[in-house]
């Protein structure tokens, strides 16, 4: 996109619009992981660099981080004696 023949205004509206589909694929998806949504968004589109997008979108997003945090465990105390 930086050595193409068109404004800069344009550019940065083809990457809005390829934003919004890449996040449309992935609500759409039950915001699944990056393999699908990439899967579901080619089946459709070629955006170039749309790997790095969807991996910013799955990673950014609260729902897809809570998701995919580790498992976490409760930490005990020590009992005391008696």
């Amino acid at each position: 996109m930086q050595n193409a023949s068109i404004e800069n205004d344009a550019k940065h509206l083809i990457d809005h619009v390829s934003n919004l589909i890449i996040n449309f694929y992935h609500h759409a998806s039950g915001h699944s992981g990056v393999k699908y949504t990439l899967q579901l968004t080619r089946q459709k589109y070629w955006i170039t660099g749309v790997q790095s997008k969807v991996c910013n979108e799955v990673n950014t997003g609260f729902d897809c981080r809570r998701r995919q945090a580790p498992v976490m465990q409760q930490k005990m105390a020590n009992l005391p004696e008696n």
